[in-house]
């Protein structure tokens, strides 16, 4: 058969960055919906006061007053929304949730086919490699949300094709 132990030692290494990057990813998933709620939870909180406000203040305020304050109200809940879109939290949360989600399921592809015997490998060698690696460098590409220089990834492949030796940084 044609799977040599370079073409296998090539794949667990974009395996073991896939589980890496993966498990990265996900912790910025969660990071970012948590500081999600510092954003959405003041806006229900404010909106819900500003409706009180509006409705059950008539009897004991002038009306001019309550005008005032539902429109403060609501000016602090669009500045609140206008940060959290300007920042784009929702967008890096689907973002990093899905670049989880393909590094995951490219390192659960590539170790379930190193697990097989290699005469029970569904396609050569060389062309799994290079399918595997096309779509890693795919992955990496889109993968801004993460910065992957403070990342212990021992076994890097680089996006400009240049396979890095165990322990080197990634350049």
């Amino acid at each position: 058969m044609d799977w040599t132990p370079d073409i296998e030692e090539v794949l667990r290494c974009i395996q073991y960055n896939c589980q890496t990057l993966s498990t990265e990813h996900k912790a910025v998933y969660f990071r970012l919906k948590e500081s999600l709620k510092y954003f959405r939870i003041p806006i229900i909180i404010i909106s819900g006061i500003n409706s009180v406000i509006s409705v059950g203040l008539n009897p004991y305020v002038l009306q001019e007053l309550v005008s005032v304050i539902t429109c403060l109200l609501a000016l602090i809940c669009s500045i609140i929304a206008s940060v959290e879109l300007f920042l784009s939290i929702q967008k890096g949360m689907e973002s990093a949730l899905m670049t989880h989600r393909d590094f995951y399921l490219l390192g659960i592809d590539i170790e379930k086919t190193l697990l097989l015997a290699p005469n029970h490998r569904p396609i050569p060698a060389k062309d799994y490699l290079q399918a595997k690696y096309s779509v890693y460098v795919k992955l990496m590409e889109m993968a801004n949300v993460v910065p992957i220089d403070h990342l212990e990834l021992k076994h890097i492949i680089g996006i400009d094709g240049v396979f890095a030796k165990q322990g080197e940084p990634f350049a």
